[in-house]
């Protein structure tokens, strides 16, 4: 939907664009991508029959202001005149407090409408167009404070000493259950069994150790993947 505003405003000439843009009832989205459309061709939004709860017609034409958003929700207009003041722009808000007191007053003035000093009108559109791309979006650290990775680290390192203790123990245990009743018997000596049944425990101790030496090895990887940012 999106899409399709911005091509249809694309295709309108100037004048179309500017009648389209007093006698269309056009939602928040749609009127901040006309508004981005005029403020590209370096033109100005035409004046709205729509009048400032705060004044007249002509009060708001005398004072030097116009009409630049309507149809906004009461959040998004406070959002939006912090960031114009932020830059600057002289401007203020009209139905704000009556529709956020009473939401059934949002359709029935048409949402919140922004106005600002002619002016600023060029600096108004600007910061308009910016909210719209996203360049005000603030992102999500990934860095956490000092002190919380001290503790995660050291948590890190416990679990690490855990592991290692763990398999140790079972790697000891095996060992034992493999080669002790060898060494319990009373008539043992290093020339006692046969070569093969030397030779199976021989190879199946090899096998316990590397198998201990791979997971240490895995886990050791999982816990640097883990510490990068």
């Amino acid at each position: 939907m999106e899409n399709e505003f911005v091509r249809r405003f694309a295709e309108m000439s100037d004048d179309e664009l500017q009648k389209y843009a007093v006698r269309a009832q056009l939602d928040e989205n749609a009127r901040v991508l006309l508004t981005a459309e005029l403020s590209r061709r370096g033109l100005l939004l035409p004046e709205a029959s729509h009048v400032p709860s705060t004044g007249s017609a002509g009060d708001a034409n005398s004072m030097g202001y116009r009409q630049v958003i309507r149809g906004l929700s009461p959040l998004n207009a406070q959002i939006l005149l912090g960031r114009l003041q932020a830059e600057g722009v002289d401007a203020y808000l009209s139905g704000a407090n009556v529709t956020q007191i009473n939401p059934l007053w949002f359709y029935a003035l048409g949402g919140v409408r922004l106005f600002v000093h002619r002016e600023h009108l060029a600096i108004a559109f600007d910061v308009i167009d910016a909210t719209w791309k996203g360049d005000y979006e603030v992102g999500v650290a990934e860095e956490q404070d000092a002190p919380g990775r001290d503790r995660i680290e050291s948590k890190r390192q416990a679990g690490w000493m855990c592991v290692l203790s763990v398999a140790m123990v079972m790697g000891g245990i095996s060992l034992a259950a493999l080669w002790w009743p060898s060494y319990a018997s009373p008539s043992y000596s290093m020339t006692s069994g046969s070569p093969s049944d030397l030779l199976a425990r021989g190879m199946a101790s090899t096998f316990l150790v590397t198998y201990a030496g791979f997971w240490l090895l895995f886990v050791e990887c999982a816990v640097r993947r883990q510490k990068r940012p």
